[in-house]
């Protein structure tokens, strides 16, 4: 009798003993309010989006024909009457011709150089540091694989030479010679060598003005322009992103203006948060020959709603393909975020300020917060890590309540 009392007390021991673990391990992992600790997130994120090209464009007079030969790919820079097609009969008429047009830019650039020799400060340092800040930047943009304005820093280049080789010639010479009168008269003869007329209005397509010049004409040059593009509601943008953008075929071509252009999405709010006016962004369209640039956004336009807005972003980049591009995907890559990732439960409000609360011992305490973004679909939120109001803000670690009712500042917890 007595063991059997034993074994009953044993066990009653073991129980009570396994209870009151049982119990401080619950009291400890099952606390009054779940919390989250703050902890500092660096989150990158991007945007994919269709959207549409605004840009300053001229469309060239007259009508494409069979006997129309173009002399340029398309996102050459081109100068004012530069002639970008010729009324040709032969491909070794076009060659002659695109010989002859390169002999007399650079005899117009020597005499250019001759005229104004009397009038030039020519500082050898200040030409030579030009020269090599041309030759980097063919550097740079051959690395991109865009050489469209490679020719006209050729010939930038060769002006600064002409003029080195000036102002080196008459250093310390008392003769004042005719400058580069053998390579005028050279130059001269060679192009009268070739017997073809001179390229006039008549027989060539001329620029109407500097520009990257393309043959696509394809109807939105008239109708999206910087003066109206912020004008436009998000319906129209998304009528002209999915309207049909294609070559109208019977158009000679056109001259883009201006070197800066446009780009628009249209997006919904919370990717819309992402962006800030003035934000450097890169846009990556997903080209064979065009690598992803730089861009600017340049402005954030919303609907009343704002369930969608429209992201304007201002571009520097010129080639082939950007220059034919009208409507395209892009994907954005948004700068890096940094701030404490929490779950968006944990947004409260007192007194009209946003904030959340926090577990300190056994005190609930309300800390007013900056939210830098809110993803909804994901039900997150980055809360700055340097907002204070009044000296208070959220730390790192704070143990920030992401669940529970009754909360108020200085609510003191149950033990």
């Amino acid at each position: 009798m007595g063991r059997i009392l034993g074994k009953m007390l044993l066990t009653l021991v073991a129980l009570a003993v396994l209870g009151y673990a049982g119990f401080q391990y619950w009291r400890f992992t099952h606390r009054e309010y779940q919390t989250q600790p703050a902890i500092e997130y660096v989150i990158s994120q991007s945007v994919s989006a269709k959207g549409i090209a605004i840009r300053e464009e001229t469309v060239l007079e007259g009508y494409a024909h069979e006997d129309l030969s173009y002399l340029y790919m398309d996102g050459t820079h081109v100068s004012m009457e530069m002639p970008v097609a010729r009324i040709v009969k032969s491909q070794e008429e076009i060659n002659d011709q695109m010989k002859r047009d390169a002999l007399q830019r650079e005899l117009e650039n020597l005499e250019a150089v001759a005229v104004s020799a009397d009038v030039l400060i020519l500082q050898n340092d200040t030409v030579t540091q030009r020269i090599y800040a041309d030759i980097d930047t063919i550097s740079a943009n051959a690395a991109l694989g865009n050489l469209s304005r490679a020719g006209d820093i050729k010939y930038d280049i060769l002006t600064q030479l002409n003029r080195r080789s000036l102002a080196t010639s008459r250093a310390g010479s008392e003769e004042q010679e005719e400058p580069f009168a053998a390579r005028i008269e050279q130059l001269t003869r060679t192009i009268e060598s070739y017997g073809l007329e001179e390229t006039t209005e008549e027989n060539a397509v001329l620029a109407p003005a500097p520009g990257y010049f393309t043959k696509t004409v394809d109807g939105f040059e008239e109708l999206l322009t910087f003066e109206t593009m912020e004008e436009l509601t998000v319906d129209e943008f998304v009528d002209y992103i999915n309207a049909p953008q294609e070559n109208d075929g019977e158009s000679i071509g056109r001259i883009i203006t201006n070197h800066i252009w446009y780009y628009a999405v249209v997006i919904n709010s919370s990717q819309a948060q992402l962006f800030t006016e003035g934000y450097r962004v890169e846009l990556d369209f997903g080209m064979t020959n065009q690598s992803p640039f730089l861009a600017t956004v340049h402005k954030i336009l919303s609907e009343r709603d704002g369930a969608r807005s429209i992201v304007i972003f201002e571009c520097n980049e010129m080639s082939e393909e950007l220059s034919n591009m009208r409507s395209r995907k892009v994907d954005i890559s948004v700068s890096e975020m940094s701030g404490y990732k929490l779950p968006l439960e944990c947004k409260r409000y007192q007194n009209d300020q946003v904030g959340v609360y926090v577990q300190e011992a056994s005190v609930i305490r309300f800390k007013p917060v900056e939210i830098l973004y809110e993803n909804e679909k994901e039900d997150y939120l980055i809360l700055s890590t340097t907002f204070k109001k009044d000296g208070l803000g959220l730390d790192r670690f704070d143990e920030v309540i992401i669940g529970g009712y009754g909360l108020r500042d200085g609510k003191v917890l149950k033990q």
